[in-house]
């Protein structure tokens, strides 16, 4: 076999993995996400945050498809500090928080021990 009976080979193996793995991406769209909390729905959160990155050098959010930073703004609100699980907007002079995920409240167990 000569070097491009070779070559057509390998590119039909290659064109045949391609459709293959399209075809497995398609089907693995509808799973849910296995990293979301317990009960979240999937999508983008109801505040519109959809990422926090936190490092030693910077703070940033996803914030409906922008990445943004302490001090830009979101409207008519100014980013004033991106903590783990949420960013602090000043609107006004009034604080506003946005959740990545909504609020967990611990509820004590009726009849039980605490």
């Amino acid at each position: 076999m000569d070097m491009r009976g070779i070559l057509r080979k390998v590119a039909a193996v290659f064109a045949t993995s391609l459709v293959a793995v399209a075809a497995v991406a398609v089907e693995v769209g509808d799973l849910p996400d296995p990293t979301n909390p317990a009960g979240y729905a999937t999508g983008a959160s109801p505040s519109g945050v959809q990422s926090i990155l936190i490092t030693p050098r910077r703070k940033q959010a996803v914030i409906h498809g922008r990445t943004l930073n302490v001090g830009d703004r979101v409207g008519d609100a100014v980013i004033v500090d991106i903590l783990p699980y949420e960013v602090i907007l000043n609107r006004g002079g009034q604080e506003n928080r946005m959740r990545l995920v909504p609020r967990l409240d611990k509820q004590k167990k009726e009849g039980g021990a605490s």
